[in-house]
């Protein structure tokens, strides 16, 4: 199994990151890597919400279908998928930190099938490129976050 993670501080309290994180429906006005995405389950986002989210790879759409398997608000969430071979999770985790939130988005990959294991020896590559990709939608999560908690806080 190959596991990457980034953190940041957000200048923002975890029921505010949280609640920004969990709005799908407009998860692709602040994230800045989602062409569009497909809440595929009615009424509110919780375990089992099913979601389909479209990014741009190589200049090409790349559509992925995740589910929620794990929603715990305000400490996180956890969706998982198939994807080229691997079964993929990905987890957002927050603590409180002062008078904001640390939050940690983890990628946990492990390859399954013949398909997996030809690319596994990819896996390396792929995983320094979902990094960065990871870090930029933490950093969009948490100015949408900082935004949503300023506007909370004016007069």
């Amino acid at each position: 199994m190959a596991e990457v993670s980034v953190q940041r501080r957000v200048a923002a309290p975890p029921e505010v990151v949280f609640a920004v994180a969990s709005d799908l429906r407009r998860a692709s006005d602040y994230v800045r890597g989602i062409v569009r995405l497909d809440v595929l389950t009615d009424g509110p986002v919780g375990v089992g919400t099913r979601f389909r989210v479209a990014r741009e790879v190589f200049g090409k759409e790349v559509g992925q279908e995740l589910v929620f398997t794990r929603f715990d608000p305000p400490r996180g969430y956890r969706v998982t998928c198939r994807a080229q071979g691997f079964d993929c999770a990905f987890e957002l985790r927050l603590a409180p930190s002062g008078d904001g939130t640390d939050a940690e988005l983890v990628l946990e990959a492990k390859a399954v099938g013949l398909l997996g294991k030809a690319m596994e020896a990819l896996a390396k590559p792929m995983l320094a490129s979902a990094a960065r990709e990871m870090m930029q939608d933490l950093d969009d999560l948490a100015g949408a976050a900082e935004t949503r908690a300023g506007a909370d806080e004016a007069p």
